[in-house]
């Protein structure tokens, strides 16, 4: 899935609880991730968090994602390569992926848009991939008119 289609299934109120960004265009990534928090928090008081499974260990980033908020805030969870996320905690989330909290976004990021690993074609299996490659030349233009826009530069 692209960028557009998936940004537009939000516009539209399609709003998923998990996300695969899968590519190496660190300014996509960010796109997405603000492009998101805009239509799922809508000015309200929320949380954005980057988890990196080697500052963390796997028992803190699940944990991290089952613990719910006792005011409710919104939060956004974003954890970049989580196929280095080991063992058990890997399958645990994986079942997360199956049954979000609905409290919660999580964005997984693989910058390796070839990686062909089994917890890759795993998270696949339970969510979409959203293509954040850098896009072809003659995408660019494309991308160019929509900035324009969003600017308003003409």
């Amino acid at each position: 899935m692209t960028i557009k289609e998936s940004l537009n299934q939000i516009k539209l109120g399609k709003l998923k609880f998990v996300y695969f960004l899968k590519g190496n265009d660190s300014f996509l990534h960010s796109f997405f991730t603000e492009k998101l928090s805009q239509y799922y928090f809508k000015g309200s008081k929320h949380q954005k968090t980057l988890i990196l499974p080697d500052e963390m260990n796997g028992k803190e980033i699940i944990g991290k994602l089952f613990n719910e908020d006792l005011f409710s805030n919104k939060e956004l969870l974003i954890i970049r390569n989580p196929q280095l996320i080991r063992g058990k905690y890997r399958d645990d989330l994986i079942k997360y992926c199956l049954s979000p909290l609905k409290s919660k976004i999580l964005i997984l990021i693989i910058d390796d848009w070839f990686d062909k690993s089994v917890f890759t074609r795993k998270i696949s299996e339970v969510t979409q991939i959203v293509n954040v490659q850098t896009p072809f030349e003659d995408e660019m233009r494309l991308w160019a008119k929509y900035f324009f826009k969003q600017e308003k530069i003409t």
